[in-house]
């Protein structure tokens, strides 16, 4: 193997490392989520229940089921609100304040990064399909 191939093997091997890594990390942070949600989920549900006692002793079963429920209700749609709002601190997609003073004639082509990388990419794509 030539001394190129070596080191884009030996770069591909640490791209494929970081990318299981991440993909583990992800893994792991989603079913942490999940668990952390139904948790959530079971807490609400014996609250929930505890304030359909405590209501039941002065109202009776109906009103405190329909009051349990227009509480969750409204929590919900609090929580929709909040949830639809843009954020204040996101950045805002204004135009420029200052407008071009001439219009460019011809669209420019790629710039010398993106060509550079296209041909890396290709040379890359090359040396590991065997492919000229």
């Amino acid at each position: 193997m030539t001394p190129l191939s070596e080191m884009a093997r030996a770069g591909t091997d640490i791209v494929g490392r970081s990318a299981r890594e991440a993909a583990r990390r992800t893994a792991i942070a989603a079913f942490l989520w999940g668990a952390a949600l139904v948790i959530l989920a079971i807490a609400m549900g014996f609250g929930a229940m505890g304030l359909f006692l405590l209501l039941e002793a002065w109202h009776g079963p109906v009103t405190s089921a329909f009051g349990v429920a227009t509480a969750g209700l409204v929590l919900a749609a609090l929580l929709a609100f909040f949830a639809a709002r843009p954020l204040r601190d996101a950045p805002s997609r204004q135009t420029p304040s200052q407008p071009r003073s001439q219009p460019e004639a011809e669209p420019r082509g790629p710039s010398p990064e993106t060509t550079a990388a296209m041909i890396g990419a290709g040379f890359l794509t090359g040396i590991f399909t065997g492919r000229p």
